[in-house]
């Protein structure tokens, strides 16, 4: 089981990687923000309706149902986005040997190094990875047993936190470019810190 999760997480950043050139390829610029902050609204809506439609699959017995219907999902998915078709001029594609990706790697890392404001934030993101959203998953299904509701209140909780996720990312989409970015995460990552300090209480 451990490895089936591991090979399925293993695609994951390549399918968040794509979406995310796909959609800088097919937006401008001045909507990046709002066509962000859709996707992430669209992302956790859908987050809510499967976490509490897994959790009434699990408590048929059935849970194993559920692996077989996100797999044909999946295909479905990648059916939609294989149709989907670029605006944007083709560029030709250029074979990139593995030695050159070793030197695009070390030139973006002297960049990411030169531009400290940058590093800054990926360092901040790092740590906030770490500690909160690396934690998370392990205490909730500790705290949900607490009140001895596990399953309902697992999702529950979850749902929760995609709510607050929608919510945020509507009040992103609709700020204005001009605004100074990096303080806004620096601002968005204390609060969450004082909030969870708040909930440990």
């Amino acid at each position: 089981m451990f490895v089936f999760l591991g090979l399925n997480s293993l695609v994951g950043p390549v399918i968040d990687s794509c979406i995310n050139v796909l959609i800088k390829e097919l937006f401008d610029k001045e909507k990046l923000i709002t066509t962000n902050s859709l996707m992430n609204v669209s992302f956790d809506i859908a987050y809510i309706f499967g976490t509490l439609a897994s959790s009434l699959v699990v408590l048929t017995g059935k849970s194993k149902v559920t692996f077989i219907v996100i797999a044909i999902i999946f295909l479905l998915i990648g059916g939609i986005l294989a149709s989907i078709k670029n605006i944007t001029a083709a560029k030709p594609q250029i074979p990139i040997s593995f030695g050159k990706s070793i030197q695009h790697m070390s030139s973006s890392l002297k960049f990411l190094w030169g531009n400290r404001p940058l590093f800054n934030v990926i360092i901040a993101s790092f740590l906030w990875n770490l500690l909160i959203w690396g934690s998370l998953p392990v205490v909730l299904p500790i705290l949900s047993k607490l009140f001895n509701h596990s399953v309902l209140m697992y999702s529950s909780l979850n749902s929760v936190q995609s709510i607050g996720i929608i919510v945020g990312s509507l009040l992103v989409g609709m700020i204005s470019v001009k605004m100074d970015k990096i303080k806004i995460i620096y601002l968005s990552m204390i609060f969450q810190s004082l909030f969870l300090i708040v909930f440990s209480l």
